[in-house]
């Protein structure tokens, strides 16, 4: 049984309200942000693996609802530019890759 290692060639699914997009570990996607939730679902061979990743607020959304007021919050919130995803996202992987024991 093999641990803590990348698993290549999996194919990721992510989606947010604002699309879905489509990848192969260990690759990166460009998504659009969105105030809602990320979905991530890899999958390679009979392994299967699914995180979701909640969207926190930058920086910039606080300052627009302490200085700028409610306003310059509803459009970060309506466009997901105050919003932001992790850099990186671990999937734990269960079920059998093709070929290991």
């Amino acid at each position: 049984m093999h641990e803590n290692r990348e698993i290549d060639a999996s194919k990721c699914t992510l989606t947010n309200s604002k699309g879905q997009w489509t990848t192969l570990t260990p690759q990166s996607v460009n998504i659009r942000k969105s105030f809602g939730d990320l979905t991530v679902e890899c999958r390679k061979s009979q392994a299967f693996g699914s995180k979701t990743v909640k969207s926190s607020a930058e920086g910039s959304t606080f300052g627009n609802i302490l200085i700028g007021g409610g306003v310059g919050a509803l459009v970060d919130a309506g466009t997901g530019n105050g919003y932001s995803y992790p850099d990186s996202i671990v999937i734990d992987m269960m079920g059998n890759i093709a070929g290991e024991m």
